[in-house]
């Protein structure tokens, strides 16, 4: 395990959710850009936690992708699975 690299996809899922909340709250939110902070967000988060197991990742950003591979590890993330997770990674 590699604190480090896990620290800073920690840190930037953390920023990009600030961002994506902070947009949220202006008079008129820039909805894609939410989406898109969200999304990445999401996508951190999941190689953070691949990383923490010792996983491999490769570059992706399909969302359902690193969704079964956090699966391998806990079988309790197929549930995040639905076609509705397709359309999050649509907006990377």
């Amino acid at each position: 395990m590699n604190s480090e690299t896990i620290k800073h996809w920690i840190q930037k899922a953390e920023n990009d959710l600030k961002i994506g909340k902070d947009e949220m709250h202006t008079q008129n939110p820039a909805t894609d850009a939410i989406c898109f902070h969200m999304q990445q967000c999401v996508e951190k988060y999941l190689k953070a936690y691949l990383i923490y197991f010792g996983k491999e990742i490769r570059k992706t950003h399909d969302i359902a992708e690193l969704i079964s591979k956090c699966a391998e590890v806990d079988k309790d993330f197929i549930d995040l699975l639905s076609p509705e997770i397709v359309d999050l990674t649509d907006y990377n």
